[in-house]
């Protein structure tokens, strides 16, 4: 029998002892919390905090995070974010282990590391060469938004996929279906003040 109190005062438990990190919080404007794949307790994480595969990262409204994996993937994670660290999969080309992220809710921007990067959702995923950027959306239609902005990435989908060409952006429905979105691309040049 386990008492509310005892949960409560528990430290958070991982899967392995020997679990070790793959990411840390490299800045946080606010707080950021952290779940560990092995418990329903949510915990405050710092600048500085390590992360663990499988653990699932919250950036409430009002804050950001910017969170460095050990290849020197970086990722952005946007307020109102949630995102769980996967295991690394095959990366671009097959040819590496890439940081694999799972964007549940929110946004975020991302530069892939020498292993690569691969950004997960339930349309489908981005997977990013070493050194390319892109920024990935989850509306709350569950469609996915993404922006290639440098570098070499392949977008994958259940019905196949293509290469994503610098500067364009993507719009997929929640069973992974291209959106034929007719709204002019504005690019802010300068601040109006």
């Amino acid at each position: 029998v386990v008492v509310a109190g005892e949960l409560a005062r528990s430290p958070v438990h991982r899967t392995s002892a020997r679990a070790e990190p793959v990411a840390m919080l490299a800045f946080t404007s606010d707080e950021v919390r952290r779940r560990a794949d092995s418990t329903l307790v949510w915990e405050e994480i710092f600048t500085g905090g390590q992360a663990y595969q499988r653990d699932t990262l919250f950036v409430p409204p009002g804050s950001n995070a910017v969170l460095r994996f050990r290849d020197g993937s970086m990722l952005q994670l946007e307020q109102d974010s949630l995102i769980v660290i996967e295991a690394p999969k095959a990366g671009p080309q097959k040819r590496a282990r890439s940081v694999n992220v799972e964007l549940q809710r929110g946004s975020i921007s991302g530069k892939a590391g020498t292993a690569g990067l691969m950004i997960t959702t339930g349309s489908g995923s981005a997977e990013l060469s070493a050194g390319a950027e892109a920024r990935v959306r989850m509306n709350r239609k569950s469609q996915m938004h993404i922006e290639k902005l440098s570098g070499s990435a392949w977008l994958r989908r259940r019905a196949g996929g293509k290469t994503l060409q610098t500067g364009a952006s993507t719009l997929l429905d929640a069973q992974g279906r291209p959106i034929d979105s007719a709204a002019p691309r504005v690019r802010l040049v300068q601040p109006a003040y």
